[in-house]
């Protein structure tokens, strides 16, 4: 065991220390108690912000007290996205000759980082490449295909993700099928050049896809049987989820206000492709996240990450966002 001088220590890394004395020093006698800790972040990195927000909260005050804390750093802006317990508040642009009621902020909206990172600077610093929201924490799976000059960010759903390219046109999307028609693809991406729509269901129909888990050439995993099984799962459940058809589509953001002309009229298509025996039909519109049981196949099926940087499953992504590397 070797010892190390505090002196030596950086700037960053005795507040740090300081911080944390401080608080093992005081956490027996301030139980039921608001910690205010004013520009934690300084001298840190954004990595070391992160996980020393972290390591307070989750490890270092009882667990009845709050911490509150000042700061523009991102490090924090993103364990306050990550973590439950935390809320974002921002006083910016406030008259506080005034009373002010103040919200926390959507943690699912990237205007979240306007507060560290103004949206100019943020598309300054990316100048070149390809912003793409998608839907929930699909991102991490989207950035291992590893497509040129493009990075994907996570939001709430398929509305956030709609809302992000209508109100600045230099975002792109990506979100879910859900159960659109062929035809309402069609004319919402026409309408919006920039919003790009999966041709299956959802993000796990192409991590699930059976040519997908076919290219990693797992043994024992047999093509066929998987897809009989897929067919098999669909019928059983088919009346169950087309009863859900038409109170899902009411919520899609695409459809609202002047977008109800992206509608089509009625959702027989849908219901014939779903009803149909034929794979690429059917598949379109069966949830492969929560309507398919796997377990039958957990054995041979391998983790979400590898499935995620196949040649498959990059060729597959690159059509839907037509993008060119």
């Amino acid at each position: 065991l070797s010892t190390f001088h505090y002196d030596f220590l950086s700037a960053g890394e005795k507040e740090v220390v300081n911080i944390l004395f401080n608080l093992l020093a005081r956490k027996d006698n301030f139980q039921d108690t608001v910690y205010f800790l004013d520009e934690i972040d300084l001298h840190l990195n954004t990595k070391i912000q992160y996980n020393l927000l972290k390591e307070i909260t989750e490890n270092w005050i009882p667990v009845n007290c709050q911490l509150w804390t000042a700061s523009h750093s991102l490090g924090f802006i993103e364990y306050a996205k990550q973590s439950k317990t935390a809320e974002i508040l921002d006083f910016d642009d406030l008259n506080f000759d005034e009373p002010q009621v103040i919200s926390p902020q959507s943690k699912e909206n990237l205007e979240i980082y306007d507060i560290a990172v103004p949206k100019e600077i943020l598309f300054n610093i990316l100048s070149g490449k390809k912003l793409i929201v998608c839907e929930n924490q699909n991102d991490a799976y989207y950035n291992l295909i590893g497509l040129n000059d493009t990075i994907f960010v996570g939001v709430k759903d398929s509305r956030d993700t709609f809302l992000h390219i209508k109100r600045d046109k230099r975002y792109f999307s990506l979100r879910d099928r859900d159960f659109l028609s062929d035809t309402e693809i069609g004319k919402i991406q026409k309408e919006y050049p920039n919003h790009r729509i999966l041709k299956y269901y959802d993000f796990e129909n192409y991590i699930y896809h059976p040519d997908n888990i076919e290219e990693l050439k797992i043994k024992d995993f047999n093509k066929e049987s998987f897809v009989e099984e897929i067919l098999k799962q669909k019928k059983a459940k088919y009346e169950y989820i087309l009863a859900t058809l038409v109170s899902s589509r009411q919520s899609y953001e695409e459809f609202k206000g002047d977008g109800e002309k992206l509608r089509d009229k009625d959702t027989n298509n849908i219901v014939d492709d779903f009803k149909s025996d034929e794979f690429d039909r059917y598949y379109k519109y069966f949830d492969m996240k929560s309507q398919f049981d796997k377990s039958k196949f957990a054995s041979v099926i391998p983790d979400k990450k590898l499935l995620a940087q196949t040649i498959w499953f990059k060729t597959q992504i690159e059509k839907c966002l037509n993008i060119k590397n």
